[in-house]
């Protein structure tokens, strides 16, 4: 089995986070006692005073940070390992830890350094749309950009993203998308605008921390939220210069899970194997039988489960409804895994085309068969 560790970003908080894995993993109080040493506070009773404790984005950083890195001890402790990881925003921080680019203690003094610029940074606001398209999202900001500077901050899956930018804009944009779109905005920062231009001058106040800290090139694949993807060939200077971007650039989370999935496909979830005489798919997914036609096999409808995304129509489904065939079974019409996905995702699409696997004429691209 491959697994993938995926860090989350600052959202994710809540205010007995800390306590939580403390109780289910005792060896993390003496992480906490060093980190609580390291940056000269008391990490244990800034974080059991319920909300307050994220009053400050320097605490609500440190307090992710440090629960999220506790958690992967855990995991190791218990010999549960991962070759790959990424993280969503602030969870780079702790994927860079993960991947051997930098020391837990150096990284817990960059992320309190990020948290307090940020929190001396332009003001503005972060709010979650879903469901929605990037056409229909895309054309929401335009019309809004009279108002000010609202822009896409994470491009999370192919029906949620996250914008942010100057109050009145971001404020603008959520009544056009719930009028217009019938969906209902979530607030999720109040007070910072992260990933957009408005913060390019926290950037640079960022900066002379990051280059101050000890990175190293890493041991394992990098996956930066800026590139979307995995950075080869990369060293303490392109760390530097992608954290520094990260600040004001979008965080592309669904473009970096696409890549890995890409990247790795022969060892993940699609395993496509070819033989030159021995088995072919059918039509129970991941079980074959005795053919001379040269074949691909899927292992299984879980596998290809993984790659759906959710329905459009958020009906709370995967879009796994329609048949996909293998090419080179088409003529013979054998099926894989009594599933198609449901999208207008151009990035399914490439994934099927790269993974040589071709949708049947049938394939509809809207909502789930549920709800469409």
């Amino acid at each position: 089995m491959n697994r993938v560790f995926m860090f989350p970003g600052q959202s994710s908080r809540y205010p007995e986070m800390l306590e939580r894995v403390i109780e289910a993993f005792p060896p993390a109080r003496k992480i906490v006692q060093l980190a609580s040493d390291i940056l000269g506070r008391n990490l244990f009773a800034q974080y059991q005073v319920g909300d307050s404790a994220f009053d400050r984005n320097q605490d609500v950083q440190v307090g992710v940070f440090l629960t999220s890195h506790l958690y992967l001890k855990a995991l190791e402790e218990n010999g549960v390992e991962a070759n790959v990881s990424l993280g969503l925003s602030l969870g780079e921080y702790n994927h860079l830890v993960h991947i051997g680019a930098i020391d837990f203690a150096d990284a817990l003094v960059l992320v309190d350094a990020r948290g307090r610029v940020y929190d001396e940074g332009a003001k503005g606001m972060m709010a979650a749309l879903f469901p929605i398209n990037v056409e229909e999202l895309e054309a929401i900001l335009s019309r809004t950009a009279k108002v000010g500077c609202v822009k896409i901050a994470n491009y999370n899956t192919p029906s949620q993203y996250v914008i942010a930018g100057e109050t009145d804009a971001v404020l603008a944009a959520m009544k056009l998308a719930e009028d217009e779109l019938s969906i209902d905005p979530v607030i999720i920062e109040k007070q910072i605008p992260m990933h957009t231009s408005v913060f390019r001058s926290v950037a640079d106040a960022l900066l002379p921390h990051l280059k101050r800290a000890n990175f190293r090139a890493p041991s394992r694949p990098y996956v930066s939220n800026v590139v979307g993807g995995i950075v080869e060939n990369v060293g303490p200077e392109r760390i530097v210069e992608l954290l520094a971007q990260h600040g004001y650039s979008p965080v592309l989370w669904r473009h970096a899970i696409d890549n890995i999935l890409l990247e790795t496909r022969t060892r993940y979830s699609w395993k496509l194997a070819r033989a030159e005489s021995s088995t072919t798919c059918c039509r129970s997914a991941g079980t074959p039988t005795r053919s001379s036609r040269p074949t691909c096999r899927l292992i299984s409808r879980r596998t290809l489960a993984a790659f759906a995304p959710l329905c459009a129509n958020m009906c709370g489904r995967l879009r796994f409804e329609s048949r996909y065939q293998c090419s080179c079974q088409r003529a013979a019409q054998a099926s894989v895994g009594h599933g198609r996905f449901v999208g207008s995702s151009r990035a399914i699409r490439t994934r099927i085309d790269r993974a040589n696997i071709a949708p049947s004429p049938s394939a509809a691209f809207r909502g789930c068969h549920h709800c469409a």
